[in-house]
């Protein structure tokens, strides 16, 4: 068996997607040991990702791979399964692991979702989506979402009228009015700054700046990681301080 991985950004229609396509039609996967080192490689990930990775182990520091969209012998298949009624066409990925379309369906974890038409279904990026009233992140309903305003923002945060958004998180105390993204990371709002969903306490909006990937200052404290260091002043000409020193 020959699989090959659609990506998010490489559909069926075009770019990588188109070129895979076309050699694989022309014959190039066909070549005997393309194809058997091709065979021995992707087999051993399958049956490592549907055995020991998914089932055999409660070890919760292992990942379990999740199921994506693969194009196989001309064929469209969400893990292992085919998608029946596919049109190959105008088959396009929205996103690897959860939704994609046609001129016919919207796709999500590789099944038809009922009673919906693709122009009724709206992709937002970063995984959220809206139709027939609903929010989603990913396939997690967001319960509390405002179907009409909720918007995408970029960096995983979105937001509708009432309350801002990182991943499946409303961002507790947010001000969807105000708020701003710092990085993928650090945002604001008029009152408050936050390190992903989390409200980092203390820290002053209006003077907040980031130092590099791990601290942060504003003009009272230095985090790490969103947490205050303890006896570090953001005014001394210091060395970065040792994690050890956060204040819990």
């Amino acid at each position: 068996m020959v699989f090959l991985p659609i990506t998010q950004a490489d559909n069926i229609q075009s770019g990588t997607g188109e070129l895979f396509t076309k050699m694989y039609l022309n014959g190039f996967y066909k070549n005997k040991m393309v194809m058997r080192k091709t065979v021995i490689i992707l087999n051993i990930y399958i049956m490592v990702s549907m055995t020991s990775f998914g089932q055999a182990t409660n070890n919760a520091d292992i990942p379990i791979p999740i199921p994506k969209y693969w194009l196989y012998e001309n064929k469209v298949l969400f893990g292992s399964t085919e998608i029946q009624n596919v049109d190959k066409e105008t088959f396009k990925i929205l996103d690897d692991y959860i939704y994609a379309k046609d001129k016919n369906y919207v796709y999500r974890n590789g099944k038809e979702i009922e009673n919906l038409k693709p122009e009724d279904f709206i992709y937002l990026g970063n995984g959220y989506v809206k139709y027939n009233n609903e929010v989603y992140s990913g396939d997690k309903k967001l319960e509390e979402a405002d179907f009409a305003s909720f918007a995408l923002l970029g960096n995983w945060y979105a937001k509708d009228k009432n309350r801002v958004y990182n991943h499946l998180s409303p961002i507790e105390k947010a001000d969807p009015n105000t708020f701003e993204i710092i990085d993928s990371r650090y945002s604001k709002d008029k009152k408050r700054v936050y390190y992903g969903d989390k409200i980092i306490e203390k820290a002053d909006p209006n003077t907040f700046e980031i130092i590099n990937s791990s601290y942060s200052k504003d003009k009272k404290h230095v985090y790490y990681y969103g947490k205050i260091m303890k006896g570090v002043k953001p005014d001394e000409d210091f060395i970065l301080p040792a994690p050890e020193r956060i204040d819990d």
